[in-house]
């Protein structure tokens, strides 16, 4: 099943959190509207429970470091 969740950031901006994720980790994410200042984490048939972990196991430290 697909899922989708947006988080909207309080601190730090959206576009370093997903070059973050993308560069150093390898992992894609979609970027909401500016004004919003969000990642979409979109996950579906293909990404496996480990992917999700590991994607919640690096985004903290995205997010701290696009501070």
């Amino acid at each position: 099943a697909a899922g989708i969740v947006t988080v909207s950031l309080v601190d730090g901006d959206y576009r370093e959190v997903r070059r973050i994720l993308h560069d150093e980790h390898d992992i894609v994410l979609k970027v909401g509207r500016p004004e919003y200042n969000a990642i979409r984490i979109s996950t579906h048939i293909f990404n496996s429970e480990a992917d999700v972990d590991r994607m919640l196991e690096v985004l903290p430290a995205a997010m701290a470091r696009a501070e």
